[in-house]
Parts: C-alpha cells; sequence; structure tokens
C-alpha cells in the first residue's frame, strides 16, 4: 500500500510539473506553433473574388522594453499583384484576454485563432506594401496557426490561456494595484 500511495504523488507531481511552463517557455512554444503556418495560405474574399493570402515572418514574443506586453508578428502577401501584402504587429498584454475563438475554413491551411481582449487595449499595426502604416487601439488580436493539424486550435488556446494566468498573477502581485 505505502508503494501505491508514493506511486501517486510521484504520478501527480510528475504530470503536474510538465503543465507548468514558464512565461518564457510558453512564448516560445506559441511562437513555434505560429510558425507553422509560415508558407501557407488562406483565402481572402476581395471585390467578389478570392484572393490567396500566403502567410510569412510569424513572430510571438515580448515587446522590448515593455515586459508586460506580447507581440504577434506576420505577412500577408496576395497571390494578386492588385491587392497589397500587409505586416500585421499586434501589441496586447495577455492578462486582457476574454476569449478566444478561431475562424476555421473548410479548405484552407491556414486558420485564424481571435482573441478577444476585456476591451480597445491591444494595439494594431499594419504597414502595406507602399509603405503606408496604420495604428489602432483594437479588442481583437489574429493569430494565424496551420488549421490542417486539428489539434493546433487547442493547442494555442491552452497555451494563450496560461499565459493569460501568468500574466494576470503578475498584475495581482503589483503591490499598488489596491
Amino acid at each position: 500500500m505505502p508503494k501505491l500511495i508514493l506511486f501517486v504523488l510521484l504520478f501527480t507531481a510528475f504530470f503536474q510539473g510538465q503543465a507548468q511552463l514558464s512565461k518564457r517557455e510558453t512564448i516560445v512554444y506559441i511562437d513555434k506553433k505560429m510558425k507553422e503556418a509560415e508558407g501557407h495560405y488562406r483565402y481572402l474574399e476581395h471585390d467578389s473574388k478570392n484572393v490567396k493570402m500566403v502567410f510569412s515572418n510569424h513572430a510571438f514574443g515580448v515587446s522590448s522594453g515593455k515586459e508586460a506586453i506580447v507581440v504577434v508578428n506576420y505577412t500577408r502577401k496576395p497571390d494578386d499583384s492588385e491587392l497589397e501584402s500587409d505586416d500585421s504587429k499586434y501589441s496586447f498584454n495577455p492578462a486582457y484576454i476574454s476569449s478566444i475563438v478561431p475562424v476555421k475554413s473548410s479548405s484552407d491551411p491556414v486558420g485564424i485563432l481571435f482573441i478577444y481582449l476585456t476591451g480597445k487595449v491591444g494595439i494594431r499595426s499594419v504597414r502595406y506594401s507602399g509603405g503606408e502604416v496604420v495604428n489602432e487601439s483594437t479588442d481583437t488580436i489574429r493569430v494565424p496557426f496551420l488549421q490542417a493539424d486539428a489539434t493546433n486550435f487547442n493547442k494555442l488556446k491552452n497555451a494563450f490561456e496560461h499565459l493569460k494566468k501568468i500574466y494576470k498573477a503578475e498584475m495581482d502581485a503589483d503591490p499598488f494595484a489596491n
């Protein structure tokens, strides 16, 4: 009986340790999962026709100089010369995540994970191939992911929810928050 109790305790400790990645490990994991979509496409409706948009330059990390902010970057390049390519950058604090939902397409390899925030606490910057940059406050973060792997949405959702808990705990630890 004591061996059984010891086995159960060790088994439980092992699996609890596996699920508790650090902030850095979680960020590296999300970055790796985003990069899986590089070179793949998603169709975008534009002027009553579908345009194939190829995704590249994926990156996820901490904003330089702002540890409380994470950044999602990616480029969409059209197969059609009528549209400009764009570089999207989203900056936000994961503590403000309210929900995460997929926007899937039955035929495209790339899906978009929509992260809804508690208000317009995120920043979206888009640079078009013509050089114009548009900055705006946003309550929605768009993250491309390889939906061809049916498990990727849940993996990314779990990783972002874990990151939310880490950032929320850091905010709650602020001695001047109350």
